[in-house]
Order: structure tokens, then C-alpha cells, then sequence
């Protein structure tokens, strides 16, 4: 990792956080700077620790440098069964990594929209794809539209989407009111894959009244079953998680997480 480099964001950081601590932001608005802020330093730990969640042939799909914005640990592609012609909606999409392999998946007859509550990602991710157009020619990829959302109050009329995507945004969001979204807008028999972190026990310190707490503890994580029974609640008749620990720092064990899978 270039040390200059590292340093230099790493100064950004300790300013984000004194910001935070000094003016007690609200935590909606102390997420999207975070994702703004340390977007660049996450993925320059992933490449020093060896680990990306995608394979050589799906970076292969990707515009030249669209991978070095990735923020989420996982790749809900993997467990995803997409048909041509899926409507698929991507939640916490950031730049829409994700979103776009979603879109080669589904072909021009489908369709992927990438919700994200942080402008900026959605810029930097729309300027990309615009840019990397050309190269694409002969993809037969459907469109993906932007929009400024968050997965607990989704813009989306109800029964209009196949396919639900999530990578690492899970955590953050209301969760009962995100499994209802989810459900609300899903087609009967639509699925869901959310890949996110998970708490290890029912214990997890509440850190809704400490912004840094709950940016850099993964605050909202929930456990497995606890996350399981909020589907159920939600009204999902299947409901499966695929456990899968990974790397999340340099220096740090891998932090429990997964694939939960839902059905209407």
C-alpha cells in the first residue's frame, strides 16, 4: 500500500471522526459521509490483504477500474439464480458494481435499478458506466437507473421487482421496516439475496446513541436467527443463510457474516 497515500487518508479519517464526535452527528447523516470518506482506504486494505470478493471473470465484465470503488465484503451475484428479463433492484448499490453484473446477468430485457442513500457514490458510479459505454459495445446488458434511496423506504411500487440484491448495507438500515419494503415490492415468488455482517450474539452493546460506535462495530448487526425470524415476520415463506466469514481489515480475524436468501 503506498504509505503516502495511506497516510494521507488516514488523516482524512481522524478528521471525519473528530467531526462526528465534536458535533454529535446524527447517525443517517455521519453513514453517507462515512462511505464518502473511506471508501478509497477500504479498498486499498482489501488489495493488501490479498482478498476481493468478485472472480477474474466477473471483473472481466466490469469497466476498466470500476473495482477499485467496491466497499461491500461479499458478491450476492454468486447465490443469485437471475432469469432474462429480471427486474432486479440493488440496495446500498454505491458505485453499482453489483448492479452492473446484475444487468449482464438479466440481458437487454431486464432491468436493474441501484438504490443508495450517498449522492456521491451514485455520481461517481453513473459517470463510470457513461464513460465505459463505448468499450461495452456488443454487452447484452439491460439499463440500470440510479436512484437516491434507502432500503427501508424504497420509491418502488409494490410487486414490480424479481430479484432483491444487498452487499453490506443490511446492518445499517431499520430493519423491520427493510424486510416489509423488501416484501412489499417483491412478485410472488421473487427473491431476495442480502449479503451482510451478523452478530455473534444476542448481546451486541446498542449503539444507537454513539455514531463512531456504530459506524466502526458494525452497529445494527444482527444475529443470524435474529435476522431469520425478521424475515419470517416480514411474510418470506423460504428462508435460508449460507454462513461466510471475511476479511474486514488487515490484521483483524474474519468477521462472521453470510448470504441470507429469502422467497415470497
Amino acid at each position: 500500500m503506498n504509505t503516502s497515500k495511506t497516510e494521507l487518508l488516514k488523516q482524512q479519517i481522524y478528521k471525519f471522526n473528530e467531526w462526528v464526535r465534536d458535533n454529535n452527528v446524527p447517525i443517517p447523516e455521519a453513514i453517507i459521509r462515512h462511505y464518502e470518506i473511506h471508501g478509497e482506504f477500504v479498498v486499498m486494505q482489501r488489495k493488501e490483504l490479498g482478498y476481493f470478493p468478485y472472480s477474474c471473470e466477473e471483473l472481466a465484465l466490469l469497466p476498466v477500474g470500476l473495482e477499485n470503488y467496491s466497499m461491500g465484503a461479499y458478491n450476492p451475484c454468486k447465490y443469485t439464480e437471475f432469469k432474462k428479463g429480471d427486474k432486479v433492484l440493488d440496495i446500498g448499490c454505491g458505485v453499482g458494481i453489483d448492479s452492473l453484473l446484475a444487468a449482464i446477468k438479466v440481458g437487454g430485457t431486464g432491468m436493474v435499478i441501484g438504490a443508495d442513500v450517498t449522492f456521491s457514490l451514485l455520481r461517481r458510479g453513473a459517470d463510470i458506466l457513461v464513460s465505459a459505454f463505448p468499450t461495452m459495445a456488443g454487452v447484452d446488458a439491460c439499463p440500470t437507473r440510479f436512484i437516491q434511496a434507502s432500503g427501508d423506504t424504497l420509491p418502488i411500487r409494490a410487486q414490480t421487482i424479481d430479484v432483491i440484491i444487498s452487499n453490506g448495507c443490511l446492518h445499517l438500515l431499520d430493519k423491520s421496516k427493510a424486510f416489509s419494503e423488501f416484501f412489499r415490492v417483491l412478485r410472488l415468488n421473487g427473491k431476495a439475496v442480502l449479503a451482510d455482517v451478523v452478530a455473534e450474539n444476542d448481546k451486541t452493546e446498542n449503539f444507537y446513541d454513539n455514531p463512531l460506535m456504530y459506524l466502526y462495530s458494525g452497529g445494527g448487526k444482527q444475529t443470524q436467527e435474529q435476522y431469520e425470524s425478521l424475515a419470517k415476520e416480514a411474510g418470506f415463506s423460504e428462508v435460508q443463510f449460507i454462513s461466510e466469514r471475511q476479511p474486514w481489515d488487515v490484521g483483524d480475524e474474519p468477521m462472521p457474516g453470510g448470504y441470507l436468501i429469502l422467497k415470497k
